[in-house]
């Protein structure tokens, strides 16, 4: 006959007044940090484009192939992650923390306060690499020059450069 082993949950365990409230705070923290680094590490990109190159007599040709005497131009767009977005996640961490000491009368009051930041945490990493990415991917590189690029600001930033192709 197998032995059994009631596990006592681990709210449970929690002996400490205010200790689930404590563990959601703790909770909080662990997936703010997590959140941040999802958004850090993956909202980052880059891509270049030359419109022409060079032509096999040490000369430069134009990006329908034609001769050319005048350098290319060579675009550079950069995506990174920005503060504001790290910054949105500080504030929500703050600003749940004080309104569950303001406002919460119960401890389950408090823990839907740290919830919906947690929430919102992670929703808005998600979304902001969502966002940055689809931006990132549908800037037509080629055309930069010819109009306005905007940024997927507070998402993301970004950084356009344009400099004539390197000599070999």
């Amino acid at each position: 006959m197998r032995a059994t082993i009631d596990r006592v949950p681990a709210e449970a365990l929690v002996t400490l007044p205010g200790g689930r409230v404590l563990r959601r705070v703790r909770r909080l923290l662990i997936w703010t940090f997590g959140a941040g680094w999802f958004y850090w590490t993956f909202t980052g990109g880059s891509a270049s484009w030359c419109a022409g190159g060079l032509a096999g007599d040490g000369g430069y040709i134009d990006a329908a192939g034609n001769p050319t005497s005048d350098v290319p131009v060579c675009h550079s767009l950069t995506l990174s992650p920005t503060i504001f977005v790290v910054a949105a996640f500080a504030i929500a961490v703050v600003w749940s923390i004080s309104t569950a000491l303001r406002r919460a009368a119960t401890e389950a009051e408090a823990i839907r306060y740290l919830d919906r930041a947690a929430a919102f945490v992670g929703i808005t990493a998600g979304v902001s690499v969502i966002v940055a990415h689809v931006w990132f991917w549908t800037v037509p590189i080629e055309q930069i020059g010819v109009g306005t690029v905007y940024f997927p600001f507070p998402f993301a930033s970004g950084n356009v450069e344009s400099d004539p192709m390197p000599q070999p």
